[in-house]
């Protein structure tokens, strides 16, 4: 791990070529000096998609097969593709090792919630005109999934509340181990909730995944000896906090509970609350008024919208930490004691 951390390290002022290969070198590092992953950069990938499955501005994502089993494949952009300044390059960069080394860690105690890093692969560059490094995970449902199955006929009431329960339950569980590590999502939406389900389209499992926007709260910053601003402007919209991203030079843990309020509205609506007077993608202003509009099943009235108005407030020091959000979804049975 010593070149990881020394990758940390790299000057700002590196060009674009030494950013890509220092990520590259960061991924090989992991690969072939970390003995826990599964798999190897050694470990040639099979039947990897031509098409991306699923896009963004950290790279795109691709299927493919690996020892019989179906993965997930994380291939980062090629920096030198992007018209960007070095500072904001090497930001760009700085995040990418953060997050790799976060869910390094976070994988190494095989936690039920979070999705496992389980090794890292080289691909041809020529080929996918991308960073030749990849990171791999076990392939699991997306948000796609989600929607899809509100438009079954058969999604009962009670189909439905179970699924919500399950939800939460995950979501909460993996914000506490998070949180307890003093570490911060950053970037929670249901699209970075990812879940498995059986035959019977139940969920089975809820796990986090995504850690581009991870890093450490500030109480533990200096473990990585990182320091560098990583604003909230690459958030999703409709999940950002209301928290002035000019102000907040990072993501903390009341920005996660902003979001995972949210993501449960945009379970029971398919979609988070917006103003109609608000341009596209804002939130709306008076999100605790509006709390009172979901409506699951009338015995969750008054409680959960009690603590979704918490877990919504505007001033963030004023919203609940994770454990007392788990306190009171146990009262309501969303969380398993």
């Amino acid at each position: 791990m010593l070149m990881a951390q020394q990758a940390l390290e790299l000057q700002g002022e590196s060009t674009p070529a030494e950013i890509d290969n220092n990520l590259v070198k960061l991924l090989q590092d992991l690969a072939y000096t970390t003995q826990s992953f599964p798999y190897f950069a050694r470990v040639a990938v099979k039947n990897l998609s031509a098409v991306p499955v699923k896009g963004g501005k950290g790279g795109v994502l691709l299927s493919a097969t690996l020892h019989d089993k179906e993965m997930m494949v994380k291939v980062h952009r090629d920096y030198r593709d992007r018209h960007l300044t070095k500072p904001v390059m090497y930001e760009l960069f700085q995040r990418e090792c953060r997050s790799l080394l976060l869910w390094y860690q976070l994988s190494q105690r095989k936690l039920r919630n979070i999705v496992p890093l389980e090794g890292v692969t080289i691909l041809d560059a020529r080929k996918y005109s991308v960073v030749t490094g990849a990171v791999m995970s076990r392939w699991v449902s997306a948000d796609e999934w989600i929607k899809s199955i509100h438009d079954l006929a058969s999604y009962s009431a009670m189909y439905r509340k179970r699924g919500f329960k399950r939800l939460i339950n995950g979501i909460a569980t993996g914000l506490s181990v998070l949180h307890k590590n003093h570490i911060v999502h950053g970037d929670l939406h249901l699209g970075n909730i990812l879940l498995e389900v059986n035959a019977h389209h139940e969920i089975t499992r809820v796990m986090l995944c995504d850690f581009g926007m991870t890093r450490m709260s500030r109480k533990s910053m200096e473990l990585l000896n990182s320091t560098s601003p990583q604003p909230f402007a690459s958030l999703k919209a409709g999940y950002a906090p209301p928290e002035n991203p000019e102000a907040m030079k990072s993501p903390e843990t009341p920005g996660d509970i902003f979001s995972f309020a949210i993501s449960m509205w945009h379970w029971v609506h398919e979609a988070p609350p917006k103003s109609h007077e608000a341009p596209k993608g804002r939130l709306s202003k008076n999100i605790p008024d509006s709390w009172k509009e979901m409506v699951i099943e009338d015995e969750d009235e008054g409680g959960l919208y009690s603590l979704a108005r918490q877990m919504t407030r505007t001033d963030p020091h004023r919203r609940p930490t994770i454990e007392i959000v788990i306190q009171e979804l146990q009262q309501f049975g969303y969380v398993e004691p």
